[in-house]
């Protein structure tokens, strides 16, 4: 049964001189196409390389162009089916055997690797099928372990004899990198050793690839950054981050690659909503774009803007003092005119009091950027209400700024009113002396922040559903309120 890809990016790479070529020839029986594409995997994409045209004869020819060492895969554009195969600078003359409906039948002639790639997969996946089948015995109540010990031991043999045939291919890498890591026992207790395996894992990951880039352009690679990333890292911004500069620094060389991880996962974190993921961004941002090392692939005016985002957003990351904001207090009982436009019919309210951000006295203030246009902005609010009623007296405030236009303040005096908001004070800034958004990184609506009596940031970019729990979860780190009494 042929594989099939569902997606296939097109685009024609530049190849290196480092390798030496040699002459591809394809005997495809059963296929139409007037040609073939050699390809190689980018992370998720698939990247074209060059072409192999069909001669007189019905085969598919490649020569002459020269194709850096390692892992591609030769597909049709057609129908997607495609199967592997290795370039290996050793190979003079190589002639592909296969019918399009079992490639996985193909044999090479002139090609010692990738036959050996080949029976490889063949072995594994009848090894595997045993495998199970022993299993399935196991479940039902039968002894086999004898069984799978020696099926287990055949496979590390195989193994063994393919490391001493081809010591330095790129088969040899797939093969460590299925080797499980070693883990030195230290002196300590269990916990301890635990602490310590994760740590070393983090580190050693990749020791069994990382010498050979050939294994960067493969599926395999793919697949233990997935594992490194999303199962072997804790969910937390400096740790994920920390693993995806690893990863990073490693393939550096190889821009396609490179270039891959980079942008999706600068992209992935800038528009995340989770608490605090902006902190992965700017690590990012600050390591690869500031300093030039993406600038092959990101324009200058991109870069620009990333660079200048960077600078806002790490003004509030977690941990960061908040910067003080001052502004004109909204009066939702009188109204007044505003000095820009004297002359103008206004029918927004505002006071002529300016209140400070810092000067508001509380354990816990939370600062709320919202409009009354705002559909969650609306789901927050009378949240956030009932969270200052209800913990008031444990020192809990609100700051509140409404970054709409003058000419949404009268909705939002009738939104204040409505949800009997008048309990913190609301602010406004039509003149935008104060420059909120770009002290607060206020991408959008709401944004939350909670501050200590410091002003100090300890949870921000919350959502209305999360606004509860960590207000909440705030109260009880600071010993304000029981750990228990939190569902």
């Amino acid at each position: 049964m042929a594989k099939s890809l569902a997606v296939l990016c097109i685009a024609l790479m530049a190849v290196s001189i480092s390798a030496q070529s040699h002459t591809l020839t394809v005997d495809l029986e059963g296929c139409d196409d007037d040609y073939l594409l050699m390809a190689h995997y980018g992370g998720e994409q698939i990247l074209v390389d060059d072409t192999l045209y069909k001669d007189d004869s019905g085969q598919y020819v490649y020569a002459d162009t020269i194709l850096p060492d390692g892992p591609y895969i030769i597909v049709s554009f057609e129908d997607r089916r495609y199967f592997d195969y290795i370039w290996d600078s050793m190979d003079k003359d190589v002639t592909v055997h296969a019918h399009w409906d079992s490639l996985e039948q193909r044999r090479y002639m002139g090609s010692p690797i990738n036959q050996a790639f080949t029976d490889y997969v063949h072995y594994l996946t009848a090894h595997q099928q045993t495998v199970n089948a022993l299993l399935k015995q196991e479940a039902a109540g039968q002894d086999v372990s004898d069984d799978l010990i020696r099926h287990g031991e055949s496979l590390i043999q195989y193994q063994e004899q393919i490391k001493r045939e081809y010591p330095e291919s790129y088969l040899v890498t797939v093969l460590r990198s299925q080797d499980p890591l070693d883990f030195p026992e230290i002196d300590g207790d269990e916990e301890a050793q635990l602490i310590h395996n994760y740590h070393y894992r983090l580190d050693h990951y990749f020791d069994r690839v990382a010498d050979d880039p050939r294994f960067f352009r493969s599926r395999y690679f793919k697949g233990m950054v997935s594992k490194y990333i999303d199962e072997y890292t804790v969910q937390r911004p400096d740790s994920l981050a920390q693993s995806m500069i690893t990863v990073l620094d490693m393939v550096q060389g190889d821009e396609d690659v490179f270039q891959y991880y980079l942008v999706q996962w600068i992209n992935k974190y800038a528009e995340s909503s989770r608490i605090n993921d902006e902190r992965i961004w700017v690590q990012l941002t600050d390591r690869y774009i500031t300093t030039g090392l993406a600038d092959n692939f990101v324009p200058d005016e991109a870069k620009n803007k990333m660079i200048q985002r960077a600078a806002v957003q790490r003004k509030s990351l977690i941990g960061a003092k908040a910067q003080d904001l001052t502004m004109p207090i909204l009066d939702i009982d009188s109204t007044i005119r505003l000095s820009i436009d004297p002359k103008r019919n206004l029918y927004y309210k505002l006071s002529s009091e300016e209140l400070s951000l810092h000067d508001i006295e509380g354990e816990l203030i939370v600062l709320f950027f919202w409009k009354p246009s705002c559909g969650h902005c609306q789901e927050a609010f009378p949240v956030l209400i009932d969270l200052l009623s209800e913990y008031d007296t444990l020192g809990l405030r609100g700051y509140a700024v409404n970054v709409g236009s003058y000419k949404q303040y009268q909705e939002a005096a009738e939104f204040i009113r409505e949800h009997d908001g008048e309990i913190i004070p609301h602010m406004v800034d039509p003149e935008y002396t104060s420059r909120y958004a770009e002290r607060f990184a206020v991408l959008k609506t709401p944004a939350i922040y909670i501050l200590d009596a410091d002003f100090t940031i300890l949870y921000n970019r919350m959502g209305a559903q999360q606004l509860r729990e960590f207000v909440e979860r705030a109260l009880s780190d600071k010993g304000l309120m029981a750990a228990d009494s939190l569902d």
